[in-house]
């Protein structure tokens, strides 16, 4: 948030998107690859079919969030607009964790932000929380480094560190 309590808006900047969109079709052909050579018999094929299946599902749901067009994130003085997840007000969210290329973002009754997303995110949401980490996850490859910056000092100014 700017001091004049502008909102703060996190874009995606579209020279990463592009350049993540074709990292990940690289990979779905050197899954189909795996498959169709037959490149270390059946480890490799199972390896490829997984592959395959995994990046696809990732390339969908990618391109499904850039073509949106709404920015990646908005913190305002309410709380915090999220693409996936909506609105989720201060009093809600609990802690965050950063790492080097996404912001964990932890929320007090978190099954009702996951209950209104898509299948596949929503499936991705419960994966995370399975494996103990918090289901709303705000990835922060495709934003400039300053943007990153912002935005997490945006929550410090708001939430304390888990």
């Amino acid at each position: 948030m700017t001091s004049n309590n502008t909102p703060l808006i996190i874009e995606n900047d579209k020279t990463k998107v592009y350049s993540l969109l074709f990292i990940n079709v690289l990979f779905i052909v050197g899954a189909i690859w795996l498959v169709v050579s037959g490149y270390d018999g059946i480890f490799g094929t199972v390896l490829g079919w997984l592959g395959a299946i995994l990046f696809s599902f990732t390339l969908v749901i990618q391109i499904r969030r850039y073509l949106k067009k709404e920015p990646l994130a908005k913190v305002d003085e309410t709380g915090v607009h999220l693409s996936s997840y909506g609105f989720i007000p201060w009093s809600d969210i609990t802690g965050y964790v950063e790492y080097k290329q996404m912001i964990q973002v932890y929320i007090a009754n978190e099954d009702h932000y996951i209950n209104k997303l898509p299948a596949p995110e929503r499936m991705i949401a419960n994966m995370n929380k399975k494996f103990g980490f918090s289901s709303v996850t705000i990835p922060t490859t495709c934003c400039s480094n300053e943007q990153k910056t912002e935005l997490t000092s945006a929550l410090k100014k708001r939430i304390t560190l888990k």
